[in-house]
């Protein structure tokens, strides 16, 4: 099996990860070890705002995105690092099926969109379709 690691060619150097969940951010954080064994700065926001502030100290390579939080929404998320950081990859996890939702994510030019009930090949795919992306 080839690993993901070599398959990407931008491994990203900061990872943030915004989920009001801290057990699926905790289990999103081993994953990307997983596949990114070299030493990656991982970032975690439990809130949309807390997120962006984040983004504005120091803007992540890749944030992985809920668009269920409890303060702003994901949405909002998304536009505010796309304001302060557009070179910033993003990939949106969301348990949503609403297919508006999902059009309105992809009009905010999110490099790709997991749902929660798909597996780890799913994932490796939408980290590939970010790599692709970065060329």
């Amino acid at each position: 099996m080839l690993s993901l690691a070599m398959v990407l060619l931008w491994p990203p150097a900061s990872i943030l990860i915004v989920d009001d969940h801290p057990v699926s951010a905790i289990g999103i954080e081993s994953i990307f070890r997983a596949y990114f064994p070299e030493n990656i700065e991982v970032r975690k926001a439990y809130a949309g705002r807390n997120a962006l502030d984040l983004v504005l100290q120091q803007p992540p390579d890749l944030a992985v995105v809920d668009l269920d939080l409890p303060d702003i929404s994901g949405l909002k998320v998304i536009k505010g690092i796309r304001a302060h950081s557009f070179s910033t990859r993003i990939m949106v996890i969301t348990g949503t099926s609403d297919p508006q939702l999902i059009s309105q994510v992809y009009q905010l030019s999110v490099d790709a969109i997991l749902r929660k009930t798909h597996t780890d090949h799913n994932m490796q795919e939408a980290l590939r379709s970010i790599a692709d992306r970065s060329e």
